[in-house]
Formats: C-alpha cells, structure tokens, sequence
C-alpha cells in the first residue's frame, strides 16, 4: 500500500505474481525507490511481507541501491533506468539516501504481523484490549505452557494428578509426567482455538459423596449379610477395598458391581439380595460423578 505526496503523478496498483528468487524483493525496492523520487515522504511508504528475514532484505536493498548510485554514475544511471527516470542524478540519489537515513525510525518496512499489532496498539481501547498487551513470540509461548503445566500438577492432588495422566497416557506412559502433559497441549491447541469455551466443558459434572457420606456407604455395603454366599461376600469386599482407595474404574469394572450396574439380579446362580443392590447403587452412583469428574478434569 502507497501514498503518492499530493500533487505527484503516482503509480498504479500492479499485482506481480512471482515464484520464490524472481526478483520480487528487486521490484518492491525500485516500487520504493521510484515513490520517494516523485515526493512520497518515506514514513508514509508502507512495504510489509511474511518474514523478518525479507522485511530487513527490503531495507537492505532500498538503502544499498541508493548508496551505490550515489557513489558511482553507472550505478545511477541503472537506476535511473529501472525507475523510468531518465533525469535521475546522483546528487538526487544522496538527497534520496539522506531523507531515508533521516527517518529510519519511522519507516513502514515490517512483516505483516508487526504492522497489524502497530495498528491495533494504536487502538486498543476501542479494540477492547487490555493496556501493555504484545504478541507473545514462540518462546514465550511455550514458556507459558510450561508453568501451567507445572502450576496444574503442583496444585491438583496426588491421586487425581495420577488418574488424569492415566486417561491422557492411555496405559502407555513411556515419557515423563511433563513431556506427556505438554505433548497433549500441543495437540490439542489449535482445535482448542478454534472452538468456544462451553465446547471444553460440555462434561457434566454430578455432585459427589463428602467423604464421611462416602465412608458410611463403604461400611454400609461391608454390613450387608452374606452368610452361605461365600462368592459374594468375597466379591462384595473385593468391590468394598477397591471403593476405599478411590478405584472407580476398577470398581465398575468387575464383580458385583458390574452385574448390578448391568442390571442383573443374580451372581452366579444365587438372587443378589435387595439390601445388598442398595447399597451399591448408592456408591455406583458416586463412581459415576467420580468418573465424569476426571473425563472433565482431562478435558
């Protein structure tokens, strides 16, 4: 984008498409070099492309054009003739390369990136953006990545710190407890920008037993009378051990718990008595708030 000076003759816009060593940083510097020859004031020059690397071999190349021409008449009358000016003179180019030198902290020669940022650091409170706010460059990024991570596995429990890198590693933890956690941001991190927050937390999560609510269920699951069921009862406290240390999975898994949560009324061959059913449906119902709680907590 250019800005003639007023009253200067202009250029045209010009669309040049160009494959990669074509000489496009060549016609960007004479595009540049011919506005500030016909007036244009070089801080109302905009030249942006997509990298660092070609913005800096923009400039370079404006200001060694200059230089050279300004050196030696060759070099001028090479210029003069890419610019289609056949007056150009060196003492013109000297004047070129002053002004330019002059005005170097404010020329418009970036990437793209740094001259929307510029734009919406000029309006940031009409943006809705906070003051200070930049670009967080790639380093920085994944510097930030690495202290949530390391903030999320200090703060959350032990056991459920254990139970979330089970779900993520899916029984196969061969990478450290960091490396796992920041290879599963990683992957997920463009899918996460491209949705809303309400998609990341869509898994419900039912309230839980408090902990001495918990305990009296154990216990009244342990009470239940078995007496000549030697299979259920080993079964009920297997099931009874496994609720103790907070094994959900494995809860619903197997046993007694599988067959009533599957709806059955009978374990091997035996009626699965009514005293014994309630009681696991009470704590079969807080293996399923426990269990939502960690797919949300994973998500």
């Amino acid at each position: 984008m250019t800005t003639p000076a007023k009253g200067s003759p202009g250029y045209r816009n010009v669309l040049i498409r160009a494959s990669a060593g074509s000489g496009k940083t060549f016609q960007l510097s004479n595009r540049y070099l011919g506005l500030m020859h016909q007036g244009v004031p070089p801080h109302q020059i905009l030249a942006t492309t997509f990298t660092r690397k070609a913005a800096g071999e923009i400039l370079d190349r404006v200001i060694v054009r200059l230089a050279e021409a300004a050196l030696g008449r060759d070099r001028c009358r090479e210029l003069a003739v890419h610019l289609g000016q056949p007056s150009l003179m060196r003492s013109d180019c000297l004047n070129l390369l002053e002004q330019l030198i002059r005005n170097l902290h404010r020329l418009n020669v970036s990437t793209l990136d740094a001259f929307f940022a510029q734009l919406a650091g000029s309006f940031s409170l009409e943006l809705g953006l906070p003051p200070g706010w930049r670009i967080v460059e790639p380093v920085q990024d994944n510097e930030l990545r690495r202290e949530a991570i390391a903030a999320t596995l200090r703060d959350d429990s032990k056991r459920e710190v254990e139970r979330l890198l089970q779900l993520m590693a899916k029984g196969e933890a061969r990478r450290s407890i960091g490396a796992l956690v920041q290879a599963t941001v990683d992957d997920l991190y463009g899918l996460y920008m491209e949705t809303d927050a309400a998609a990341w937390r869509c898994v419900p999560k039912p309230k839980m037993l408090k902990k001495e609510a918990l305990d009296a269920a154990i216990e009244a699951l342990r009470a239940v009378p078995l007496a000549g069921d030697a299979r259920a009862a080993a079964a009920r406290d297997g099931d009874a051990a496994l609720a103790q240390q907070d094994d959900w999975s494995e809860f619903i898994r197997r046993g007694l718990s599988k067959k009533i949560l599957e709806g059955a009324t009978t374990y091997y061959r035996k009626k699965i008595p009514a005293e014994l059913i309630a009681a696991y449906r009470t704590l079969l119902d807080h293996a399923r708030a426990a269990l939502l709680h960690q797919v949300a907590s994973q998500t």
